[in-house]
Parts: C-alpha cells; sequence; structure tokens
C-alpha cells in the first residue's frame, strides 16, 4: 500500500504543512565566551573547540516538557493555506519525541518516535476518512519500495533541529563566516543512507541561529533559532539553567511549507515526562484510531 501525499493525508485536519513539517518532521547558560580564532574568512577554524564550548549547554538538556504554539503557512494547487494548533512538545533525548497538537481540547495529531519507530496519528482527517495512525521503522527508511512518509523528516529529527543535541566527534568542518559567525557541517549517516547537518552559531556564544539538512547538496528542512529562554531544571541553580529557542520557525522548500514553533516556559518535566507517551501500542489503546497503516518496504 502507497501512503498518500502528505496534503491528502490530512486535508481539512491539523494541515499537510503540519505533517510536512513537524517533526520536519514528526538550547546558553554556563558557556564561557572565548577570543575568536583568527582565521580568515572562510577558511577552517579548530572544530574540536566549536565543539566542546557549543556542547557545553546542549549536553546539559536532557529532557523538555513546554506548551506550544503551532502555525502553519503552505501552498498547494488549492492555493495558499493557514492553520494554528497547540499542545505540549515532550522531548526525551536521544529518541524520544511527543507533540500533541489540537485545538479547543480536541487532539487533531499525535507525532511520535522512540529509538526503533516513528509514528503519527491522524485524529481528525476528512469527512468519510478513518482516524489512521501510521507507524515504520527508522531502520526502514530509504530501503528499495519503501511507503512515502506522511512527513520529509522523521519525528526524532526534530530533537536535532531544536539545536539541543550535543555535537558529535566527527567528521566536520567549522568555518567562519562573512557575516561573523560560524558554520559547522557534520557529516551524517544512517537509515536512508548519508546527509548533512550545517549549523549556523554565534561565534561568540555558540548560541544556533539556524539548522539545516542537505542531501546531494540539496537542502530539505532548514530550522531557524530565536528568542532564547532558560530551561528550568528542578535542584539546579537558575544560573546553571540552559537556554533553549523560544521560536523555531522550520521550513521545507520542496513541501512549499513552513512551521513556526512558539514555545512557553520550558521545563525539564521530571514530574509530566512519563514513558507511555513514547509507547506506541499504549497510544493506540488510549488515541482509538480506526486504522493502523504500517509504512515499510515492499
Amino acid at each position: 500500500m502507497h501512503t498518500r501525499r502528505l496534503h491528502d493525508v490530512v486535508r481539512h485536519a491539523a494541515t499537510p504543512a503540519l505533517l510536512a513539517l513537524i517533526a520536519a518532521v514528526m538550547m546558553l547558560s554556563g558557556c564561557a565566551t572565548t577570543p575568536r580564532d583568527d582565521a580568515p574568512v572562510g577558511e577552517a577554524i579548530s572544530y574540536a573547540s566549536v565543539r566542546a564550548r557549543y556542547n557545553v549547554r546542549a549536553d546539559r538538556v536532557k529532557q523538555m516538557w513546554v506548551r506550544s504554539v503551532v502555525e502553519v503557512r503552505w501552498k498547494d494547487d488549492d492555493g495558499k493555506h493557514f492553520e494554528q494548533g497547540d499542545g505540549p512538545l515532550i522531548l526525551r533525548k536521544p529518541d524520544d519525541v511527543a507533540l500533541s497538537v489540537g485545538k479547543l481540547g480536541n487532539t487533531m495529531l499525535w507525532l511520535g518516535a522512540d529509538a526503533q519507530r516513528f509514528w503519527l496519528f491522524n485524529l481528525n482527517p476528512p469527512k468519510g476518512e478513518a482516524k489512521t495512525a501510521y507507524v515504520g521503522y527508522h531502520a526502514d527508511v530509504g530501503k528499495h519500495g519503501m511507503n512515502r512518509l506522511p512527513i520529509p523528516v522523521r519525528p526524532n529529527q526534530l530533537i536535532d533541529l531544536l539545536g539541543i543535541t550535543a555535537l558529535p566527534d566527527g567528521p566536520a568542518v567549522a568555518r567562519r563566516t562573512t557575516s561573523g559567525d560560524v558554520t559547522v557541517t557534520v557529516q551524517q549517516s544512517g537509515a536512508g543512507g548519508t546527509y548533512e547537518q550545517v549549523y549556523v552559531l554565534d561565534a561568540e556564544t555558540m548560541m544556533p541561529k539556524a539548522i539545516s539538512f542537505r542531501s546531494g547538496g540539496e537542502v530539505y528542512v532548514t530550522a531557524n533559532l530565536t528568542n532564547y529562554k532558560p530551561l528550568r531544571i528542578s535542584e539546579v541553580a537558575p544560573g546553571s539553567w540552559p537556554l533553549v529557542p523560544g521560536r523555531i520557525e522550520i521550513n521545507a522548500p520542496k513541501e512549499n511549507a513552513t512551521m513556526t514553533l512558539f514555545l512557553t516556559d520550558p521545563i525539564d518535566g521530571a514530574e509530566r515526562i512519563r514513558d507511555t507517551q513514547f509507547d506506541f501500542e499504549r497510544l493506540a489503546k488510549a488515541l482509538k484510531p480506526a486504522k493502523i497503516v504500517e509504512l515499510k518496504p515492499n
């Protein structure tokens, strides 16, 4: 069975673009300022130094529970569209993600992932269509005959787009830009083949301004990160709270879509985050989709 294009899956629901971008889809406290590298613009600078400074903050973010407002704009054959919804965004590194989006207290979408699988519950389908859950394995992404995903980026990659994942040992290259920022290009590989993550960092603070995923030299999703605010962590002094972005604008050029997340009062969520929020079988029992579609290679 072939999964329909995104805008056919949730037409008139929480929106195709939301599916196209959630997780697409589905933060500086403690970072000391150090002198800038003296390398000329465009030349490589010490990635090890950049990584060490960046990871001081990123490593402090273990999990997060935050209220979100989601605004989505997209264009398709029917013209320009806009939708808005709200709900909690729940993250637990390295892989667990849950994002509930609804209106007036009614959940329309539930997007999630764990270390092995990703899923999407469409609970407000077009009239005459059944509530449906889509589920697949990360390891199957990119395999021959794999059903088209309802989203262009796997939900667990949302953690990377929020700028809270530590930079790896390598391979990676850091360079000075003409604007005085630092770019970091990280080579990644896994399900679906190889791709690059490109970071634009403030040279003084190492805070991420933008994060992009690209493959074959073509950018398929970019997140612009602004309005940083402290992540409240229980039993940690406020002066040591790491900063996380309060506004994340995610663009998917091929989908002609933009999703903006507005995050309010982020906390570590020690008393709110539960294993059941990242358990597909338990979610299916609670959300009661009429059918479950498995995304897998033919």
